[in-house]
């Protein structure tokens, strides 16, 4: 048993408890090739469009995750993880993919989606279920 909890963020609290989440996702927005910023996931917090789980050891915030449902174009129903940061990650992430698989099945979603940018990302998930199903490619266009 790990003393962990996974609580669901409501939008009403997203302003008290925002400066205590942003550093969590600093990275996953380094890294996103400015597919997120601060300012637009606090947004999508506070207007319930995406939901925040937190990822709490005893009263300590340790990982924030941002979950959105989308519909794809023929239907599919997918729980989308746009950003996810945080520690202790051995520690409780198999017990999130549990979480996160109830929310998916409990919003009529048929999988779980999203973006692992590290090659070692990529195995971890793969030994939980996950299957690499793309690649992003990009070109820039400059001036």
């Amino acid at each position: 048993m790990n003393n962990y909890n996974i609580v669901a963020l409501p939008p009403t609290l997203v302003e008290v408890l925002w400066d205590k989440i942003v550093p969590h996702l600093k990275k996953a927005i380094e890294i996103s090739n400015g597919e997120l910023t601060e300012e637009g996931i606090k947004r999508v917090l506070l207007s319930g469009s995406n939901m925040a789980l937190l990822i709490c050891r005893n009263e300590h915030i340790v990982a924030v995750h941002t979950l959105e449902v989308r519909e794809l174009s023929e239907g599919l129903r997918v729980l989308h993880i746009n950003a996810i940061g945080g520690e202790e990650m051995g520690a409780w992430f198999e017990q999130y993919v549990l979480v996160m698989r109830a929310i998916a099945k409990d919003l009529n979603c048929t999988e779980v989606r999203g973006c692992a940018v590290r090659n070692g990302w990529l195995r971890y998930l793969k030994g939980l279920g996950f299957e690499k199903i793309s690649s992003t490619v990009r070109l820039k266009l400059g001036e």
